[in-house]
């Protein structure tokens, strides 16, 4: 058994994939489809409402020399049915030379 005041070993994992859909028209859209999954996160002190977990992935855009960015923002409950999601689109200017990537 895990000692529930020690040290978190969270695991933010993160997987897409890219969809290409065709219409009839000859048309066609794609865009990615991506999942976000956090694990084994140490919740033993938090309290119902007041504590919250961010969860971010973001990836360069070299066109830009900026980012884009996905966030989730989950106020935390012991009660699943009362946890609330805030999904939030971002989009930054980082603070890192672009040369480091």
């Amino acid at each position: 058994m895990k000692d529930p005041t020690a040290g978190s070993s969270a695991k933010l994992i993160y997987s897409f994939k890219s969809i290409l859909e065709v219409y009839s028209d000859e048309t066609s859209i794609s865009y990615l489809q991506a999942t976000m999954t956090l694990q084994d996160l140490n919740t033993y002190n938090f309290a119902d409402g007041l504590d919250s977990i961010r969860m971010s992935v973001g990836w360069r855009n070299p066109q830009e020399d900026a980012y884009d960015v996905h966030n989730f923002d989950i106020k935390f409950h012991l009660d699943p049915n009362q946890v609330e999601f805030t999904p939030i689109d971002g989009y930054c200017f980082g603070s890192i030379e672009s040369q480091y990537y």
